[in-house]
Parts: C-alpha cells; sequence; structure tokens
C-alpha cells in the first residue's frame, strides 16, 4: 500500500471497511 492508503486506513478503518463491503457485494453481484 501507499503512505496515502496506510494513512487512511489509520484514519478511517470504518470507511475502509464499508468499501471493501461494497467491493464484495459488488464483485458477488457482478462478477
Amino acid at each position: 500500500m501507499t503512505p496515502i492508503q496506510k494513512n487512511g486506513v489509520k484514519k478511517t478503518p470504518e470507511l475502509l471497511g464499508v468499501f471493501i463491503f461494497i467491493g464484495k457485494a459488488l464483485n458477488h453481484v457482478f462478477g
């Protein structure tokens, strides 16, 4: 990961979790 992504993870772990959840859902629906 880039330093920016690492900082984002430290600041907003909940938001990251939401993006992962959405990504998995979309992958399940469209994949």
